[in-house]
């Protein structure tokens, strides 16, 4: 069994559940808890800054997180696209490091 598929899987599901997560902060007000643990969200300064400063980069990251994690699968399973993936997985790893360090900065700066 490729173990690779299953990562790639793993990643554009953790896409999912951080676009999902994000359009329902939005929606409720309330900070998510893949962000925030419940004891600390009690904490929060201001709960609708910090939604607002953190809900786009959740969504830029989600749909980041996603899109690699289908073109990686489709890489594994089916082409084998060589440099176009290598330019993927690069542009995946900057996103990564901006997306986290930006959103911890918020939650640092809120809670």
């Amino acid at each position: 069994m490729n173990y690779l598929v299953v990562f790639d899987g793993i990643i554009a599901f953790v896409g999912v559940c951080l676009v999902f997560s994000g359009i329902q902060m939005k929606k409720t007000g309330e900070p998510s808890t893949l962000l925030v643990s419940q004891e600390e969200i009690s904490k929060c300064k201001n709960k609708e800054k910090f939604i607002l400063a953190v809900y786009k980069k959740m969504l830029a990251f989600g749909f980041v997180l996603l899109l690699f994690g289908m073109i990686s699968l489709l890489n594994d399973l089916f082409f084998h696209i060589g440099r176009i993936y290598d330019v993927a997985r690069l542009v995946f790893l900057i996103v990564c490091f901006f997306a986290l360090s930006r959103i911890r900065e918020d939650r640092e700066r809120y809670f």
